[in-house]
């Protein structure tokens, strides 16, 4: 069953398939509500080794990946999905803003940033961006 959208076009995304690499639940819970009302499917898992087996096995278009994961470092993991997959759009979240600066050691354009806590706008915003991007690369 479809749920009407009532976005504006330019936060409707072409991206379908996301994974969420967040360990707590409750964050990836509102992402997938947020992205299941404009019809993007999400793989919600809790550490990067799960997380690669998703991408090796769905046809996905984005991971947003938490930076601070249990098993793990985000950063470490988008930069390990990066070398096999570069041009899967990554993005890195995280409530702290110090985080943000340490996305300076990443290559410019290897992953976008969303400071937690997360709003809806911001989340669409992300995923749209990351459509085009893809669309681009096309």
């Amino acid at each position: 069953m479809n749920v009407p959208c009532h976005e504006p076009e330019s936060l409707r995304p072409q991206t379908r398939e996301v994974v969420v690499v967040d360990d707590d639940v409750a964050v990836a819970a509102l992402m997938e509500r947020w992205l299941s009302t404009v019809g993007v499917k999400v793989h919600h898992v809790e550490d990067g080794l799960s997380a690669l087996s998703v991408v090796a096995t769905h046809p996905v278009d984005a991971v947003f990946a938490d930076i601070e994961l249990t098993k793990e470092n985000g950063i470490d993991f988008v930069r390990l999905v990066h070398l096999v997959m570069p041009s899967l759009p990554l993005c890195l979240m995280s409530g702290r803003m110090e985080e943000h600066r340490a996305l300076g050691a990443l290559p410019d354009g290897m992953a976008a940033f969303l400071a937690k806590p997360l709003t809806r706008t911001a989340v669409l915003r992300q995923v749209a961006a990351m459509s085009d991007r893809v669309a681009q690369a096309v």
